[in-house]
């Protein structure tokens, strides 16, 4: 088990240090000049090992000579900065985590529950829909709703966009949890299928234990350490909505200036540099994020420790 860690640690250092390899790629461009004025025939890229070499270097010099990420022009710390973004990033992780595992189980529960009767519309085949269809196809459908029934005068003005109301944090949990709850009900239902058919279920009811023990006692309880075991893939799933989610409500956390650091310029002009990228930013987002998801996966590796020996369950 302990060496399943130090491999996912491991693998997590050599993933985060191949990004920053990535955003230190050089990015000189070689343009061909065109006769007409503001056009140019072509451009080349050749790429320097060398260069690439002499930018790792100056970027390793900084953090040392800075003794961290440094300080912006003004003497803000540049570290400072990035806490606070991943802070309010982490007011929406957290959160939708536990509401999509939460919700998650219950919704999935309740799939299961009522496969075989009309329950199965809001049940089953909701969950499906979710899965199927866009999750900012519901973000569109809620925003136009609240507008709709604030325009009537039903309901309070709502903010649909910004970082510094409670609202704007609300809906973008709200928003963040969409896909993920699906894909835990999901999970849940096939579990809990999975295990009907399984040898000590039946052992159990032959033993005359009434259902809610057979379900809750045994079922459940086996197949919540498969459903964790998808720790990570529900994480990364919700890591890949907050980049979205953010940049669509304009709610400024970690992802929103993640995006910002890696962003291309507006403007193109010949001979300028390709990349914009702001390497000392977008090491340390990098850092939060990645993090997270070795988290995420060190907690999926863990319960699939559990799981291996309790496959064949326990009447």
């Amino acid at each position: 088990m302990l060496s399943k860690l130090l491999t996912q640690v491991g693998l997590w250092a050599v993933a985060y240090c191949v990004l920053i390899t990535i955003f230190l790629m050089p990015t000189s461009v070689n343009y061909q000049p065109s006769e007409v004025r503001g056009h140019f025939a072509g451009a080349t890229y050749d790429y320097s090992f060398e260069e690439h070499w002499e930018l790792m270097k100056s970027f390793g010099a900084y953090l040392i000579e800075n003794k961290g990420f440094g300080y912006e022009e003004n003497g803000d710390s540049i570290l400072g900065f990035m806490l606070e973004k991943i802070g309010r990033s982490v007011l929406l992780i957290i959160p939708a985590i536990f509401i999509s595992f939460f919700f998650g189980i219950m919704k999935g529960i309740f799939d299961y529950r009522t496969r075989n009767s009309l329950g199965k519309l809001p049940g089953k085949s909701m969950t499906w829909l979710s899965l199927s269809v866009p999750d900012m196809f519901f973000v569109l459908l809620i925003q136009l709703t609240l507008l709709f029934v604030v325009y009537k005068g039903w309901l309070f003005h709502i903010d649909l966009f910004g970082s510094d109301k409670l609202e704007n944090v609300l809906l973008c949990i709200l928003f963040l949890s969409i896909y993920p709850t699906a894909y835990i009900a999901n999970i849940t239902f096939q579990s809990l299928r999975d295990e009907e058919g399984l040898d000590y279920i039946r052992t159990a009811k032959s033993k005359g234990l009434n259902d809610f023990h057979v379900f809750y006692k045994h079922m459940l309880k086996n197949g919540f350490l498969k459903i964790l075991a998808h720790a990570n893939s529900m994480v990364l799933y919700l890591l890949s909505n907050l980049f979205i989610i953010e940049f669509f409500m304009e709610y400024r956390g970690a992802a929103y200036y993640f995006k910002g650091a890696l962003g291309q310029p507006n403007v193109f002009m010949v001979g300028q540099n390709v990349s914009s990228i702001d390497i000392v930013y977008a090491a340390g987002y990098a850092f939060f994020f990645t993090v997270v998801i070795l988290i995420s996966n060190v907690i999926a590796e863990i319960a699939k420790n559990f799981v291996s020996p309790m496959n064949g369950g326990e009447a």
